[in-house]
């Protein structure tokens, strides 16, 4: 119909329109140190090595958060990128996995060319505390691009996938177990909820992304 087209023209600007502030916003705070602990963050990207990955949790305040957050950033680091900028890599290519697996959670429901798909998109991704994890120095971005995929997974029965994002979510960070409900959410929505079940997952899904 002559609405959806629009809809889908009218997605298709916010989407390039995300994608370049979200580009200039990297550029913009490139080199900042900034987010929660960061001090104690960057402490763990110069010490962990992906050739001896095990560590006293006591030995360090951070020393208690899995690896895998810190070993990525350790990536950027052996290729002559700066710590901070490193960390700020890891977080803004995981705000851009949760925001393009959200966005084709949408798809897959089938109401991305429809306002109530598109604002639950656009509007999740550009909450302040979203932007700020987007380019600061954390490990809440890996978690929400985890989120992200799992929800797509389960939505799209993609077991590879679920399990893979679960994984990487739990060798991130120990908050991950909120993850779990995820899942569970999308079947009820797909048995419980037959009718209008995208948007009845959408309700169900948007404290635990948000959150």
């Amino acid at each position: 119909s002559t609405n959806t087209l629009i809809w889908k023209h009218a997605e298709r600007w916010f989407l390039w329109i995300f994608l370049a502030a979200r580009v200039w916003l990297l550029i913009m705070q490139w080199g900042v140190k900034s987010g929660w602990d960061a001090t104690y963050h960057l402490d763990m990207v110069s010490l962990w090595d992906w050739s001896d990955p095990v560590m006293d949790i006591r030995a360090y305040f951070y020393a208690y958060h899995p690896p895998l957050g810190f070993l990525l950033a350790k990536l950027f680091v052996f290729l002559g990128v700066g710590s901070v900028a490193s960390v700020q890599i890891i977080s803004w290519l995981a705000s851009l996995t949760a925001f393009f697996f959200l966005r084709q959670s949408v798809k897959v429901l089938q109401l991305l060319d429809r306002p109530v798909g598109i604002a639950f998109v656009y509007l999740t991704s550009s909450l302040p505390q979203q932007v700020y994890l987007s380019w600061s120095i954390n490990l809440d971005g890996i978690i929400f691009a985890c989120a992200s995929v799992i929800l797509w997974a389960s939505i799209a029965k993609k077991p590879l996938p679920l399990i893979t994002a679960f994984c990487t979510a739990f060798l991130t960070k120990f908050s991950a177990v909120l993850l779990l409900p995820l899942p569970f959410l999308v079947v009820l929505a797909h048995t419980g909820f037959t009718r209008n079940a995208g948007k009845n997952l959408l309700r169900a899904a948007v404290p635990i992304l948000v959150s």
